[in-house]
C-alpha cells in the first residue's frame, strides 16, 4: 500500500511538471503574440503617417507615394509597393472592425439579444471578406482580370 503512494506522489509530480511546461509554453506563446502585435500595428501607424504626411516628409518621391497611397487615380509604377500597401490597409480595417465586434461581445445586454454565436459569425465573415479581399486585389494587381472570376463565382453560387 506504501508503493502506491508514492506511484502516485510521482504521477503527481510529473503532472505538476507537464502543467509548468505547459504553463511556459503559453507564456511564450503570450509574449510572441504581443509582439508580433505590436510589429504590426507600428507598420499599420508608419502606414498612414506616410499617407497623411508623406508629402512633406520625402516630397522628392511622389511616384513612391502615388504607389502607396491606394485612392490615388495616378499610374501604378510599382505593382509590389502597391500590393503590400493594399495588403497593409485591408488588414488594418479588418483588425478595426474585428476589435469593436470584440467588444460588442463584451457587452453584456447586447449578448442576450444577439448571442455570442452571432457576434462571432460576424467576426469570421469580417475576417474571411479580408482573406477574400486580399487574393483578388493581388490577383488584380498582378494582371488577372478578377470580374471574370467574379462573375463565375456568381454564376456557381447560383
Amino acid at each position: 500500500m506504501g508503493e502506491q503512494a508514492k506511484i502516485s506522489q510521482k504521477d503527481m509530480e510529473h503532472l505538476k511538471k507537464s502543467r509548468k511546461h505547459k504553463d511556459e509554453e503559453t507564456e511564450k506563446r503570450s509574449v510572441g503574440k504581443v509582439i508580433s502585435n505590436v510589429i504590426a500595428w507600428v507598420i499599420v501607424i508608419a502606414y498612414f503617417a506616410l499617407l497623411l504626411f508623406g508629402k512633406y516628409i520625402i516630397p522628392q518621391h511622389q511616384e513612391f507615394l502615388d504607389d502607396i497611397n491606394v485612392f490615388s487615380k495616378a499610374a501604378v509604377t510599382n505593382n509590389w509597393i502597391r500590393i503590400i500597401s493594399l495588403c497593409i490597409l485591408t488588414l488594418s480595417i479588418s483588425a478595426v472592425l474585428r476589435f469593436f465586434i470584440g467588444r460588442m461581445a463584451g457587452n453584456k445586454s447586447l449578448t442576450k439579444k444577439t448571442g455570442v454565436a452571432v457576434i462571432e459569425l460576424l467576426s469570421s465573415l469580417v475576417k474571411y471578406a479580408a482573406i477574400i479581399v486580399l487574393i483578388f486585389v493581388f490577383l488584380s494587381a498582378l494582371g488577372v482580370n478578377t470580374t471574370e472570376i467574379v462573375a463565375g463565382l456568381g454564376i456557381l453560387t447560383l
